[in-house]
């Protein structure tokens, strides 16, 4: 059975339903970050989700493996750290600015000095594996992560990569950015949104961070923008733009995206060896599934 690997630490998100002046302050809590709702989202439509990461081996990190493991997710690839640093955690509360719709997000992060050691799966090339985020970015992570993707595109498999992060955890770009790079040239597909390409990039047009950024490393890239509600995907000098399907609220939009067009890659027989060279049928599948899923084989149901 093809199978996708996931790769990302295990964090929370504490979501405050009001700005939260005083306390006790009603709150609710989920999985952190676009990888790890990917997980969940695709682990629960029944595709076989292997989750590569780390988790604190206290109380949240336990909540946060048992709820991949509810989902139906492989977590045997998580590594549970004990050197004392607990697992980390974003407060979210809704801006108080009435013009202003963008959430304040505080991170907690901890500081682990030990190396990032978790049990890695062999690979095959069926396999899709998708990384990134501000994990994927941390210099005690890298070997073990870069000797990880190296070897399964050696052996085949998909790459697909998020380079977005919650700037917060690290400001200054240009500081990340040669970490960035490498990990585009290792990808065959790349998974971005407006708010990223601005941040990373500098750029708010897909199309021309795509011509100028991305396609001398990977061939085929998606991007989405919530807030007009399109979404663009490009392969070569193809751009195909479709609307973005308003969908039924649940606990993990900002996954939906990126679990769809993993999905697709997959039910497309999308491979690494295929990815750069897709027949215009194919993309238009992709791009339709990405954007407007159809029943019954949503995953989001």
């Amino acid at each position: 059975m093809k199978r996708i690997i996931i790769i990302d630490a295990c964090s929370a998100n504490i979501i405050f339903s009001a700005p939260a002046n005083t306390f006790p302050a009603p709150a609710n809590a989920t999985l952190h970050g676009r990888l790890l709702q990917s997980a969940v989202l695709l682990a629960e439509a029944a595709r076989n989700v292997y989750v590569m990461g780390e988790a604190g081996r206290d109380a949240l990190g336990s909540r946060l493996v048992a709820r991949l493991q509810r989902a139906g997710a492989d977590v045997s690839g998580i590594d549970r750290y004990s050197d004392g640093a607990s697992t980390p955690s974003t407060l979210i509360f809704p801006s108080e600015e009435p013009d202003s719709a963008a959430p304040e997000a505080i991170p907690y992060r901890c500081s682990l000095t030990e190396d990032w050691d978790c049990c890695q799966p062999r690979v095959d090339s069926s396999d899709i594996i998708v990384f990134g985020g501000y994990f994927s970015l941390q210099a005690r992570v890298r070997p073990r992560l870069c000797e990880f993707l190296a070897e399964a595109r050696n052996r085949g498999a998909l790459l697909v990569y998020l380079p977005g992060y919650n700037l917060q955890l690290e400001p200054v770009v240009t500081r990340v950015m040669p970490y960035i790079l490498e990990n585009l040239e290792l990808a065959h597909a790349v998974i971005t949104t407006t708010d990223d390409l601005r941040n990373l990039f500098g750029t708010a047009d897909p199309r021309a961070c795509f011509d100028s950024k991305i396609s001398f490393y990977a061939p085929l890239m998606v991007n989405a923008d919530p807030a007009v509600g399109t979404l663009t995907l490009m392969q070569g000098a193809r751009t195909i733009t479709r609307p973005i399907t308003d969908t039924p609220a649940h606990s993990l939009p900002s996954a939906l995206q990126p679990a769809l067009f993993v999905d697709a890659l997959l039910g497309n027989d999308v491979s690494a060896a295929t990815c750069g060279a897709l027949p215009l049928p194919t993309l238009d599948a992709i791009a339709t599934a990405t954007a407007q899923p159809s029943l019954p084989s949503c995953i989001i149901l």
